[in-house]
């Protein structure tokens, strides 16, 4: 199929696109002048270069597509000290995305949205997709208004709209100080004493780019909202885990516990979730990565 996506120069859309390349769709990526567009040129990806705010940008890149992947997020405008501009590039963006998507006829719109939509949880609640949303920042509220005008324009438009909700993601980044995990092991090849007490629910990269990809043409997904949470972990574990990698100690093996937000509707779509030994396997790639000398601060191939 001819596959148009935002956010395809980065973390999530760089190994979105190379599993949708995997499965032989024809792609097409927006990206910024400014934008490392070689992942995108090594799939094949055709690149439309502008911002999404750019009007003849976005009607480039939705022309004769039959799939949007909307995965941008505009980090550079900051929530925190500019709001307007924030909501504009990201909310008003999206919508301008979705009717450009909606006018050109395309077939399907698929938003990769966040687990931050849901924010405030209420205890006694099963954290499935049918618990309502109440985010605590402005990152989380612009996931919920699109979330909402993908519901609207399916019921009214009758569009096949769905949107993702990752929880936090780990991988390989580009930047490998951005993989999740990297601050810490880190301070760990340094030799340093990390303790945390942080926990959280996790998903691997390659899990939501696969979920992605089985959404690319289905119907039945039309309208729907669908949680990506593989496993619970404790940082800490993380951490005595890439000690033990590096021979300073041994590992409690705190296993990853099952996920606190629920994931029925992603395991029903076959969706393939990699649990401990994916968190494993990361670790020991992301340890060694670091070890080598390259750091944290290193430019890496996903």
């Amino acid at each position: 199929m001819k596959i148009s996506i935002t956010g395809g120069t980065g973390f999530i859309g760089g190994y979105i696109l190379k599993e949708l390349a995997g499965r032989g769709h024809s792609l097409r990526a927006l990206a910024r002048l400014t934008s490392d567009t070689a992942i995108a040129k090594s799939v094949g990806a055709d690149i439309v270069t502008g911002d999404i705010l750019d009007d003849k940008a976005v009607e480039r890149l939705v022309e004769g597509a039959e799939v949007i992947v909307h995965n941008l997020h505009c980090q550079d405008v900051k929530a925190a000290e500019d709001p307007t501009d924030y909501l504009k590039a990201n909310v008003c963006a999206s919508f301008w995305l979705l009717e450009a998507a909606r006018r050109a006829g395309c077939r399907q719109f698929i938003f990769t949205s966040s687990a931050a939509v849901y924010g405030e949880t209420f205890e006694g609640w099963v954290l499935d997709e049918r618990h309502p949303t109440f985010p605590k920042n402005l990152y989380g509220a612009y996931k919920v208004c699109v979330e909402t005008m993908c519901n609207a324009y399916h019921h009214q438009f009758k569009m096949n709209t769905v949107c993702l909700r990752p929880v936090y993601v780990y991988g390989i980044a580009p930047d490998l100080e951005d993989s999740l995990w990297a601050d810490l092991i880190e301070r760990v090849v340094r030799g340093e004493d990390v303790r945390t007490t942080r926990t959280g629910n996790i998903v691997s990269v390659e899990t939501v780019a696969e979920a992605v990809a089985l959404l690319v043409g289905n119907e039945e997904a039309a309208g729907q909202r669908i949680n990506l949470a593989d496993c619970y972990v404790e940082w800490q574990s993380v951490v005595e885990l890439s000690r033990e990698i590096l021979g300073l100690g041994t590992h409690m093996h705190r296993h990853a516990s099952e996920a606190t937000v629920m994931s029925k509707k992603a395991r029903q779509l076959g969706v393939n979730f990699r649990g401990s030994t994916g968190v494993i396997e990361y670790v020991k790639e992301l340890t060694s990565r670091i070890k080598t000398g390259r750091g944290a601060h290193a430019q890496v191939s996903i």
